[in-house]
């Protein structure tokens, strides 16, 4: 068997815990850190996930060798900023919609996955569903 994703985490509001609960699930995936600012969050985080460290600056995780992909769940205007820092960073992102606000951000972003050769995807969950 290979070894599992190295996952980091940046955001740890709502969304931030079902990814961070899905990444923790899963048999080929490690949630090897959590990014979050706000303390009351931070400390939610650590007592959640002990095991995991806990971090208040996205770039500290981003400069960890030892994280392969981050799961983005932060508000929607830090959404390009962010996946441009990770994707800069070598990392594979996973991004909760919308990619950015603008077609030309997204495009930046697809840009920057390329000339890594790193993988973008974005979660498009629950767009199809009646409730």
């Amino acid at each position: 068997m290979s070894e599992p994703v190295r996952f980091g985490l940046i955001g740890y509001g709502l969304f931030g815990k079902h990814h961070a609960a899905a990444i923790a699930r899963a048999s080929n995936a490690r949630l090897a850190a959590i990014a979050v600012k706000s303390p009351s969050s931070q400390q939610t985080a650590a007592a959640d996930h002990p095991s995991v460290d806990v971090m208040d600056d996205y770039r500290r995780l981003l400069d960890r060798s030892d994280i392969d992909a981050v799961s983005i769940v932060v508000p929607n205007r830090l959404h390009f900023q962010v996946a441009r820092d990770a994707l800069a960073a070598g990392k594979h992102v996973l991004l909760e919609k919308p990619m950015a606000l603008s077609v030309t951000d997204c495009d930046a972003l697809i840009e920057l996955a390329e000339q890594g050769q790193r993988t973008l995807a974005v979660g498009h969950e629950l767009r199809l569903s009646s409730l």
